[in-house]
């Protein structure tokens, strides 16, 4: 149980491979579930993975959800718990100068790095780390992220064709999305922290991976952030995972599903190499 700003306790959940000894790298994840449901298990077959495969900490945040908690509640929590976990690194027995963000859809939504506002999610935690000049983070990983309130979306400079394009696409649709998106930021304000896509600037972000679903309505504010990240001088991997919706991965038979988490794997042993 981590303390946040209102004293409120946020759980964490540890994974750590077996017979490791001493500190070792971190993977940091958000959960995804619009913002709104969703837990440690959500992510647990990845966190799993991650730690075994790759030799990682994974520590997974619990955050307070909506529509109890809308923005920036879920975002200040996850930032104030890798705050923690920062300054807990020795105790954790964990490398605080090699940690690696992570999550998925609304979760990807909060990975980001640094703001001086106020905390966000990943996308939203690195833009944040950034500018608080939180040292430590040496990647971030977007997968089948939500990146831009569906009202705010930048079409001068990006295409939107998969929100209409999957719009009555199977796990998660369009109605879906707007439907969570309208607990999470109920006056749909433009505030970068909450839609990454709208920073004013993404350079000083780590390397990142972002990894996409064909047949989801998310599929395109991916590729967009890809595209602007590599504008802003970010080394970006970007990984189109075809025919498939969002939340995919579900189904362990998939070709795609195999694809993913070995991309994942991949990419965090690239960057602890």
């Amino acid at each position: 149980q981590v303390p946040v700003a209102d004293g409120t306790d946020v759980e964490i959940r540890i994974y750590r491979p077996d017979n490791a000894s001493g500190r070792l790298p971190a993977y940091y994840v958000v959960h995804g579930g619009g913002w709104c449901v969703g837990n440690h298990d959500s992510e647990g077959a990845m966190n799993n993975a991650l730690c075994v495969k790759t030799g990682v900490v994974v520590i997974s945040v619990d955050y307070r959800r909506a529509p109890e908690h809308p923005f920036p509640t879920p975002v200040n929590d996850c930032y104030t718990v890798l705050k923690w976990v920062m300054d807990n690194a020795a105790k954790l027995e964990v490398d605080a100068s090699r940690i690696i963000i992570g999550g998925s859809s609304s979760g990807a939504n909060m990975v980001r790095p640094s703001m001086s506002s106020g905390g966000y999610y990943v996308a939203a935690m690195a833009q944040r780390a950034r500018d608080e000049e939180l040292d430590g983070i040496i990647g971030q990983v977007l997968n089948i992220p939500a990146l831009c309130h569906p009202k705010h979306f930048p079409s001068d400079k990006y295409e939107l064709l998969s929100f209409e394009q999957n719009a009555d696409s199977p796990t998660t649709n369009k109605k879906n999305l707007i439907w969570f998106w309208d607990q999470y930021l109920p006056n749909a304000e433009p505030d970068p922290y909450a839609s990454p896509l709208l920073a004013r600037s993404l350079a000083g972000l780590p390397p990142t991976l972002i990894q996409v679903a064909g047949m989801d309505p998310l599929r395109d504010e991916g590729i967009a952030y890809a595209q602007a990240l590599e504008a802003a001088g970010v080394p970006t991997t970007l990984k189109p995972l075809k025919g498939v919706p969002h939340g995919f991965m579900m189904i362990t038979s998939l070709r795609q599903t195999a694809e993913y988490y070995q991309n994942a794997v991949d990419w965090v042993l690239s960057r602890l190499a």
